[in-house]
């Protein structure tokens, strides 16, 4: 439901159904559960320019993935806060906000190098190189960078 509303740009609502999706993972003791609620609700408050918060839920996405050495989640963590901080970057443009997401960016794409081929399919793979490429290429765009680009 929480995804639906999140489509429909009913944030605020997202984020409570996400947060009834947390505490259900954390009663069952779902680590991977309860690290894709912070993950659903960190996308939401990112959304609604909370960015603080969107960090600190995409975080302890990152942090629970890792604690069940799940890399198909820590990737995707990581892709998540790359995004975080190009939101930061558009609203304020600063250079620590940009390195934030390039250095994201880049171990999230280390990841899908080194450790998910056989994990996902390789159409998956290839979409998510792609979605990092396009988020490093804007990056780079907005440090005037074409090199890079």
């Amino acid at each position: 439901l929480g995804e639906v509303l999140a489509k429909h740009g009913q944030f605020q609502e997202a984020i409570e159904e996400h947060r009834q999706e947390l505490q259900l993972s954390e009663v069952l003791r779902d680590v991977i559960g309860c690290a894709v609620a912070n993950r659903k609700i960190g996308e939401c408050l990112a959304e609604i320019g909370n960015y603080t918060g969107a960090l600190k839920h995409q975080r302890r996405h990152l942090e629970l993935a890792r604690s069940v050495d799940n890399d198909i989640e820590e990737q995707r963590a990581l892709a998540t806060i790359g995004r975080t901080y190009l939101y930061i970057c558009e609203t304020n443009q600063t250079s620590e906000s940009l390195k934030e997401a390039e250095n994201a960016f880049r171990k999230s794409l280390n990841i899908v190098d080194e450790r998910l081929e056989g994990k996902v399919s390789r159409h998956e793979l290839s979409e998510m190189r792609a979605r990092l490429y396009f988020n490093l290429g804007f990056l780079y765009d907005n440090l005037k960078d074409p090199v890079k680009c």
